[in-house]
């Protein structure tokens, strides 16, 4: 393992340490090429303008849930936090957050969180790496948001 590896493990494991750990890192290039500063500015800036209420309802009206809105930002936390609703019951279902990673676009993970609406995790540890393509990042985010909920039907 690199130190580079080390160093953004640790950031990732203790966040109380990553505004000290990532300069550290600096603006380098990786064996994808060059990257595009931290995930947050990723995630938020390239990727979630992507993940549409349109693309969402794509993957979620055949499953019976509607996305209610794209969600609300959480800069802090580098997240969206979004409602899913029944349809047929016309209320709200699940709470959906999507979440990036704070390394870089070439380094950086993603994650999918579904709770119930008392915040019980309902499936609560779906991450991948970002690709550093950011629609083929957001398509594979609102994917597999739509097989959790899926998975979470059939139970």
């Amino acid at each position: 393992m690199t130190l580079r590896s080390k160093v953004i493990r640790l950031a990732h494991q203790k966040p109380e340490l990553r505004e000290h750990l990532l300069p550290l890192l600096g603006e380098g290039k990786t064996a994808r090429g060059p990257t595009r500063g931290y995930s947050d500015d990723y995630f938020l800036g390239e990727v979630r303008p992507l993940i549409t209420k349109r693309a969402l309802n794509q993957v979620l009206r055949p499953l019976g849930f509607e996305a209610r809105g794209k969600g609300s930002l959480d800069r802090k936390n580098n997240q969206i936090e979004m409602y899913i609703d029944d349809i047929e019951r016309g209320r709200a279902r699940f709470r959906v957050v999507l979440a990036g990673s704070y390394m870089t676009s070439n380094d950086g993970v993603y994650n999918v969180y579904v709770e119930d609406l008392h915040h019980r995790p309902l499936h609560h540890d779906w991450h991948e790496p970002f690709s550093g393509d950011p629609k083929k990042d957001a398509a594979t985010m609102v994917k597999d948001l739509g097989e959790l909920i899926e998975d979470l039907v059939r139970m």
